[in-house]
């Protein structure tokens, strides 16, 4: 059973997260199981912000999983939802859109923000007539290496369009040198919103705390078993920002 017992000390304490932010870097804990000792274990030293991945969780273990994201946010975690499709790497059936985007649309009174991928820009209007206050991730992923420069600028012109709150590239990298060219992407779009520009990929994965200290924003971690390339550890990343 899911005790919803306060954590002393944790009420308050670590405030609104900025998904919007230009200058503070944050962990953002990817969270889709949670046993009851993980549970408990995240509740003593709370994160600001999770990831519930929704693509990640068992429909058998969804409305648990919920619950305990709900007691999560009760203490002051923000929550960002995310449903992300096997073509971006989650688990998401591609075919089924009509029920991705169901479940978000069940997810929006736990969320204080969604991750939306930028070919589905139009859903941002759907959400935000239910939650106007709602930031927006706007995002792509490429597994074949390095966005190109135009898909970027298509990426910002719907971001901009629709005023989402963050920008957010991930792409594969092969070598130390894509750091200098994701650095000037990320620097390009940084003049009109705020971006997070990662690179999947074992040389690269500087970037995945590096850039957040530079512009800011969340820095995506896992408590113990990585969910992409090169992702990194709730408590390394708190070392590296701090």
């Amino acid at each position: 059973m899911v005790r919803r017992r306060r954590i002393r000390g944790t009420k308050g304490k670590r405030g609104r997260v900025e998904w919007g932010s230009r200058t503070a870097a944050f962990p953002v804990l990817i969270l889709f199981s949670l046993s009851e000792m993980l549970f408990e274990e995240i509740r003593r030293d709370p994160p600001v912000a999770v990831e519930a991945r929704l693509d990640l969780v068992p429909p058998r273990e969804e409305t648990l999983f919920r619950t305990k994201i709900e007691i999560l946010k009760e203490d002051g975690v923000a929550v960002l939802v995310t449903v992300r499709r096997r073509r971006d790497g989650g688990r998401w059936c591609d075919r089924d859109e009509a029920g991705r985007l169901e479940k978000i649309m069940e997810w929006l009174d736990v969320a204080d923000a969604v991750d939306i991928e930028w070919d589905c820009a139009r859903w941002v209007r759907k959400i935000r007539r239910i939650r106007p206050d709602m930031a927006i991730l706007l995002s792509h992923h490429d597994f074949s290496g390095i966005v190109p420069d135009y898909v970027l600028k298509r990426i910002l012109r719907a971001g901009r369009r629709l005023d989402v709150t963050r920008i957010k590239i991930a792409c594969r990298t092969t070598r130390v040198s894509d750091v200098r060219t994701l650095e000037r992407q990320a620097e390009e779009i940084a003049c009109f919103l705020p971006v997070t520009m990662i690179g999947m990929g074992k040389k690269t994965v500087s970037t995945r705390w590096m850039f957040p200290r530079l512009l800011g924003g969340p820095v995506y971690c896992v408590w113990e078993k990585p969910v992409a390339p090169g992702q990194i550890r709730y408590e390394v990343v708190r070392e590296l920002i701090s």
